[in-house]
């Protein structure tokens, strides 16, 4: 389902319009003479947050652990390329590019800069393959030290590897082994967690799960289109039972996805950050509840998923002083720093149009939520399409054909609930809300029309026993 919240705009203090709801701007590093690309987070072995952010012409080091003052440790220039990743494994940052030149290592306990290597070629110690690559799209690191490379240009034939380039980063991070490759499909990104590779496949519009546990023989496990058949990028949930997808395309949603059985994966929910507007996600992170996105001209969004068949938007940032469909603004981001800082990368929204990185600091919680089912007095039989509002707000729903509905809402308290339907009497219960709860209301309407103008909730004839309001008081005309 798709909900629209409406959200204060305000005037920022950084040079343009901006709106923002639940995230505070910090911090902010420009790069007046280069785009920005993408982005990562690195933690010292003392406590010290950087960024790692990927430009246009380099590779970018940003102390953030005061936040209100980024400072930039070094840059290393690189052939321009529009696209560059980075992810990081141990003391070491891996950046790919499109541009030719391998793959860059960056030792990261010299903050001069001045100790990394390009590699180009990489192999198996114990049965001597090889393999050599000098373009990738991008790179995932897994807890166990082997990285995979995504829609990287390879000598294993007709691009074979496009699909992915499997890494061991941990024996020896500075001369990566190479164990093997899956090939079905380009993709785009992706991300691994224990034996199962996440993949976004753009073109064949599907996500794909992918069993890597023996890396020289991936098997391919399941697969699932998307709602705009261009799967940019995926995220697992932190149980494993659910996935999040982006769709590279205007007008776009955020998908989520039971993955309990990979012989039945199902489209649970979908969402935007801005319906009507036309924009474009590109690159979510699951970060416990939530779904951090970067969006391009929506900026940074915050979803709550504590029940993926009912996301809502709690959080953004809007970084980017234009609105609707185009491929400007914000890049990526990255949620997992150790102070609860997010920092996203912007690509064009800087001084010159060129990159920014921006610090924020969360004031957000989770959503508070309400299921239930909507039944017909005399027969029994459930409503469809009857609607359910919380009174004096903007968030509503509609039952589905089973006479069930769920709805999500940013507030907690006390609230009253309205269910109306065609041709039934309308219905008022009251319910108290709990940041990260889900109540159960569960309404019977009886057929009639409501007393003209009678909107009354203190009209309602409440029975607390069955936590269900029969009618409003009075009479029925």
């Amino acid at each position: 389902m798709i909900r629209i919240l409406f959200i204060l705009i305000f005037i920022s203090n950084i040079g343009f319009s901006q709106s923002s709801m639940n995230m505070n701007l910090l911090g902010t590093y420009n790069y007046p003479n280069t785009e920005g690309s993408d982005i990562w987070g690195w933690t010292d072995n003392v406590g010290n947050e950087y960024a790692l952010v990927t430009l246009q012409n380099g590779f970018s080091v940003v102390d953030v652990t005061n936040p209100s003052i980024p400072i930039e440790k070094f840059f290393i220039s690189d052939l321009n390329s529009t696209w560059r990743d980075v992810k990081t494994w141990g003391n070491y940052a891996y950046v790919t590019t499109e541009a030719d030149v391998g793959l860059l290592v960056v030792d990261l306990s010299d903050m001069s800069g001045n100790t990394y290597w390009r590699l180009t070629q990489f192999t198996n110690p114990y049965n001597g393959s090889a393999i050599t690559f000098t373009a990738a799209h991008n790179i995932y690191i897994d807890e166990n030290g082997i990285a995979y490379i995504f829609g990287a240009s390879s000598n294993l034939g007709t691009n074979p590897a496009d699909g992915a380039i499997f890494l061991d980063v941990n024996a020896n991070p500075i001369n990566p082994h190479y164990l093997g490759y899956w090939n079905e499909n380009y993709i785009h990104d992706g991300m691994v967690r224990g034996d199962t590779m996440w993949a976004g496949c753009i073109y064949a519009g599907e996500l794909f799960a992918v069993d890597v546990s023996n890396k020289s023989n991936p098997i391919t496990l399941g697969s699932y289109p998307t709602p705009s058949n261009f799967t940019h990028n995926i995220w697992v949930s932190d149980n494993g039972q659910y996935v999040f997808t982006t769709d590279e395309v205007n007008g776009a949603y955020i998908g989520a996805y039971d993955v309990s059985d990979l012989n039945n994966i199902q489209e649970v929910d979908r969402t935007q950050s801005n319906p009507g507007t036309n924009s474009a996600p590109h690159n979510t992170h699951v970060d416990g509840n939530f779904l951090i996105t970067s969006y391009y001209k929506d900026g940074t969004t915050v979803h709550d998923i504590t029940y993926p068949n009912n996301m809502i938007q709690v959080a953004y940032y809007d970084s980017y002083s234009g609105s609707g469909a185009g491929f400007d603004g914000c890049w990526g981001t990255f949620p997992f720093l150790p102070s609860g800082n997010i920092i996203s990368s912007d690509i064009n929204s800087g001084p010159n149009g060129g990159g920014r990185l921006l610090v924020y600091q969360r004031d957000f919680q989770q959503a508070s939520f309400i299921e239930g089912n909507v039944t017909d007095g005399n027969t029994g039989f459930s409503i469809s399409n009857a609607t359910v509002q919380i009174v004096s707000s903007n968030y509503n729903t509609s039952t589905n054909l089973f006479g069930n509905y769920n709805l999500a809402s940013l507030e907690d308290g006390n609230i009253q609930v309205l269910f109306n339907a065609p041709g039934y009497i309308p219905v008022i219960l009251n319910a108290n809300l709990i940041s990260g709860n889900i109540i159960i209301l569960n309404t019977v309407m009886f057929p009639g029309s409501s007393i003209l103008g009678c909107t009354n909730p203190s009209a309602t004839n409440y029975d607390p026993a069955a936590n269900t309001t029969l009618a409003y008081g009075g009479a029925a005309s």
